[in-house]
């Protein structure tokens, strides 16, 4: 008889939890429901700004720099990463963006650039 109580106490103990889960279940499914309705408007205004966007200019100006970049021999040996350093300083500078670059042998260097957030 004390085996059979121990058992329904354990059973009892085990079934708390899963009262309380229950309990909370619809509170989470209607979170999720809350999260995704809000998500679901949030990118669609987003949307619709990027579809009245004018993406052209952009694109022609990523692909123009990226070929002038690629242009920039860099090859290994001797490196000569100092060339596209002084690319990507003249871009930074010009968008205003705090860089500076480190030579550490001639024609190799590094370039560290800072965009502080706010």
């Amino acid at each position: 008889m004390q085996q059979l109580s121990k058992n329904m106490d354990d059973s009892q103990d085990k079934s708390a939890p899963r009262r309380a889960l229950c309990k909370l279940q619809p509170l989470a499914v209607l979170m999720g429901l809350a999260a995704l309705s809000f998500s679901a408007f949030a990118e669609s205004q987003l949307d619709g700004h990027f579809r009245a966007s004018v993406w052209q200019p952009y694109q022609d100006e990523t692909v123009r720099l990226l070929r002038e970049y690629l242009r920039i021999d860099t090859s290994n040996p001797p490196g000569n990463e100092l060339a596209a350093a002084e690319f990507f300083h003249r871009l930074f500078d010009q968008a205003g963006i705090s860089n500076t670059i480190y030579r550490y042998a001639p024609g190799r260097a590094n370039i560290y650039a800072l965009i502080k957030g706010d």
